[in-house]
């Protein structure tokens, strides 16, 4: 007995100590379903992190975009609160440019007041998955294809957001 007590605590030591200080992007972005908060502010500490990791993130935020589990995250283009889905779609927009357009083959021209755009009505406000099976295949081709296309590009120091200050994120990859 004793020598399984004494084995287990090795084993978990090894464990311990061979993952501390290796950061799984995957499983952060995973953590998204634990967001306690309601804003994409400063305190919704596990997107920003999310974010911060860069295009490391981008493909477990792909794999995200068919998660309709929900969170308590408010939005002005979404009357009820979004779903893993959505904020993983949003975490993409604040690391790189995704030309909808390009990715979707279909024009989102209309913004109303709130300063929502078409595609937010065609992937937000659809029962279940809606649209997002079709997009997540499609933002999935887009980024295979081109990932190698898009650049990093600093931000001018008083663009950078209170968040993005904060968590070190100075700028954003655009597609070129």
């Amino acid at each position: 007995m004793e020598v399984k007590k004494f084995t287990n605590t090795i084993t978990f030591i090894f464990l311990f100590t061979t993952s501390f200080g290796q950061f799984n992007v995957k499983d952060l972005v995973d953590s998204l379903k634990f967001l306690e908060t309601d804003t994409l502010d400063c305190t919704a500490d596990i997107y920003w992190k999310i974010i911060a990791q860069k295009e490391k993130a981008i493909p477990y935020l792909i794999d995200k975009l068919t998660d309709t589990t929900p969170t308590k995250i408010r939005y002005d283009c979404k009357k009820t609160p979004l779903n893993i889905s959505e904020v993983s779609y949003l975490a993409l927009t604040e690391i790189a440019d995704f030309p909808i357009f390009d990715i979707t083959g279909y024009q989102f021209d209309h913004i109303d007041r709130n300063g929502c755009s078409g595609f937010h009505l065609w992937y937000f406000f659809t029962d279940n998955l809606g649209h997002k099976p079709e997009f997540q295949k499609s933002v999935r081709k887009w980024w295979a294809k081109n990932k190698k296309k898009y650049m990093w590009h600093l931000a001018p120091r008083k663009y950078l957001t209170e968040c993005r200050k904060k968590y070190g994120i100075k700028g954003h990859y655009s597609y070129n």
